[in-house]
């Protein structure tokens, strides 16, 4: 009796280590391991990040731009709407998006590329500062495939925004009018961030600490002013400065919705996210 106690304890032993050991394995197989960890990415820099790259994509293009023009090459368009404009950055010229341009004209990659395409180191600086600090909240959130959906999904409800205000002929009254910059899927992204974390600060200039959620309401709500107190100063002029700038603000409001229906309804991210040539799990 002793001898089979002896040899029955330890069977019950490897036994239940065995299925102990199958239901780590199966809760490892469950788990999803292609998210960051849990703690806070928030203003944090991976190289290995969508929001990264896209960080450098957008610096990389300016710099290259501005060795451009140190060298004299420029961009010029004399024939749009009949008008003759100051030659402008190489890239700028080429990605930058309108409807006479995109449409009248069929470069249709403008549709893509007009996010990447910025003028001013200021208006760069801005918007590459929103996507490093907002990005990695969505990214972490979503991942790497779904927050590149999300950005580009917030840039084209910033172009149907544009294409709206053409049409109705309201700031935007001529089918020559420039868009560019990623000041619009940036505000969709911090609509974003702000909805997931909306208690998370930040530091405005550096000293002045701001929640997400009240820094996403005062952007929304300073672009609605600036649309709705300067609409009267829209002049219909072709080359008015006032029609360019706040057409370019309002349109940013495009970028702001796409990002608060996305968040709210995922769903969308997911029907971009289809892929035919993903292979099946293996079980």
């Amino acid at each position: 009796m002793i001898c089979t106690s002896l040899c029955v304890k330890p069977a019950k032993f490897v036994h239940f280590w065995a299925k102990s050991y199958t239901l780590e394995q199966m809760i490892l197989s469950d788990r999803d391991l292609t998210r960051p960890p849990s703690r806070s990415s928030f203003g944090r820099i991976h190289l290995e990040s969508v929001t990264t790259r896209l960080v450098l994509i957008i610096v990389s293009l300016f710099l290259i731009d501005r060795i451009f023009v140190r060298f004299g090459a420029l961009y010029t368009e004399p024939n749009i709407g009949g008008l003759s404009f100051a030659p402008c950055p190489p890239f700028v010229g080429l990605c930058q998006f309108s409807v006479e341009l995109a449409f009248y004209r069929m470069d249709l990659w403008r549709c893509f590329s007009w996010p990447f395409a910025h003028v001013a180191a200021m208006q760069l600086l801005v918007n590459v500062a929103g996507l490093h600090f907002f990005g990695p909240v969505l990214e972490s959130h979503y991942g790497s495939r779904k927050f590149l959906i999300f950005f580009v999904l917030c840039g084209m409800g910033t172009l149907l925004a544009y294409l709206a205000l053409w049409g109705t002929k309201h700031l935007l009254m001529d089918a020559w009018v420039p868009l560019y910059s990623s000041a619009g899927p940036v505000t969709g992204v911090l609509v974003g961030a702000a909805h997931i974390a909306p208690n998370t600060k930040t530091l405005i200039y550096g000293a002045v600490p701001i929640k997400l959620r009240t820094l996403a309401w005062i952007m929304i709500a300073l672009t609605i002013w600036a649309v709705f107190t300067y609409a009267a100063a829209a002049t219909p002029v072709p080359g008015g400065i006032s029609v360019i700038h706040y057409g370019g603000a309002a349109s940013h409001l495009g970028g702001a919705a796409m990002g608060l229906l996305l968040i709210r309804s995922p769903q969308w991210v997911k029907l971009f996210e289809w892929n035919p040539f993903r292979r099946p799990p293996p079980f």
